[in-house]
């Protein structure tokens, strides 16, 4: 049976739905859906992919349009390509899913510690993230 969906641990989306609730980063408020909070963890946990442990669905591939099947397969693209490696392995839309999932698992891993280590505050919260973007920046970019 082919996958009709991207998937996250099934403990995640209760810790994805008390960010809403919670409104981080104006998730509720703005109507922020969730192929775009997947993105932005699988962003997140580029470095650190890991395995997803209990698969849930959560976003039905019909719902990703073009525009983030771009986001999606850079995750797979950017990475380091070895010299004996074929390349059309990395335009494979199901490996760059099945590598998206994985870092999106750590990136909300690592978000969840950022909102849990800021008490929920949205400022705070939008303070660290800032702080690493800026890191990120100096260290790849800036001197």
């Amino acid at each position: 049976m082919s996958k009709d969906r991207l998937n996250i641990n099934k403990q995640d989306r209760a810790i994805i739905d008390s960010w809403r609730e919670k409104n981080i980063l104006g998730f509720e408020d703005n109507g922020v859906n969730n192929l775009e909070i997947f993105i932005m963890m699988a962003g997140m946990g580029l470095k650190e992919p890991k395995p997803i442990k209990s698969k849930e669905g959560y976003i039905r591939y019909e719902y990703i349009n073009t525009e983030d099947k771009a986001f999606l397969s850079s995750i797979l693209l950017g990475k380091k390509i070895e010299n004996n490696e074929d390349i059309d392995l990395y335009a494979n839309e199901e490996k760059t899913y099945e590598e998206a999932e994985k870092c999106a698992t750590s990136g909300i891993e690592i978000f969840n510690k950022i909102v849990l280590d800021s008490g929920y505050d949205t400022e705070l919260i939008e303070k660290k993230l800032l702080s690493q973007l800026d890191f990120l920046y100096q260290t790849n970019v800036g001197r």
